[in-house]
C-alpha cells in the first residue's frame, strides 16, 4: 500500500508523499498532472494509472490518497463521486482546503505588518478575504499574502 497526498488545484494536481516530511513527486516527469475541469475523472483515472505503473502496484486499491480539494465545489464532487465510487476513497480522506486557509488566515491576521485585514491571502490563484467571519474567494490581489502549498500541508 502506497500513501499519497493528492492537492487538488485550480487546473492540476500535485502529488505528494507523506514520508517524514512531505515530498513532491514526479508523475511522468512532471511536478503536477494537468486536467481539465470537464475531464477530470479522465484525469483522475490517468493518474491513477501513472502511479499504479510507476511505483509498481497491483492496482488502484494499492494506492491510499489523502485528497485535498481546492475551494472549488464542482471539483470536489467530482472527485468525490470518482473516489468513492471506485473505492479508492474514504469520504473523510477527502477534504476541501478551505478550513486550513481559515485557520493560517487567523495566524497571519495577528501580524498587523502584513496587512492581512486590507488585502486579505493569495492561494492557488484566488484571494480570500474575511467578510462577516466568514472567508470569501475573489480575484487574485497582488498586495496580498501568497501561501505555498508547503503552508497547507503543513496545517495537517
Amino acid at each position: 500500500m502506497e500513501k499519497f497526498l493528492l492537492l487538488v488545484k485550480r487546473d492540476k494536481f500535485v502529488i505528494y508523499k507523506p514520508d517524514r516530511n512531505y515530498e513532491l513527486q514526479y508523475v511522468n516527469g512532471e511536478p503536477f498532472f494537468a486536467y481539465e475541469i470537464n475531464r477530470l475523472a479522465d484525469a483522475m483515472q490517468n493518474l491513477l494509472n501513472s502511479l499504479t505503473e510507476e511505483y509498481n502496484l497491483e492496482s488502484w486499491h494499492d494506492i491510499d490518497l489523502l485528497v485535498l480539494v481546492n475551494g472549488d465545489a464542482v471539483a470536489e464532487k467530482l472527485i468525490k463521486d470518482f473516489l468513492i465510487t471506485k473505492e479508492i476513497s474514504r469520504q473523510e480522506n477527502i477534504r476541501s482546503v478551505i478550513p486550513m486557509l481559515e485557520k493560517i488566515y487567523g495566524h497571519l491576521e495577528r501580524d498587523n505588518n502584513l496587512l492581512i485585514d486590507l488585502y486579505g491571502i493569495n492561494y492557488d490563484g484566488i484571494n480570500y478575504c474575511k467578510e462577516k467571519s466568514q472567508l470569501v474567494a475573489g480575484n487574485f490581489k497582488l498586495l496580498a499574502y501568497t501561501l505555498k502549498d508547503a503552508d497547507i500541508i503543513n496545517e495537517l
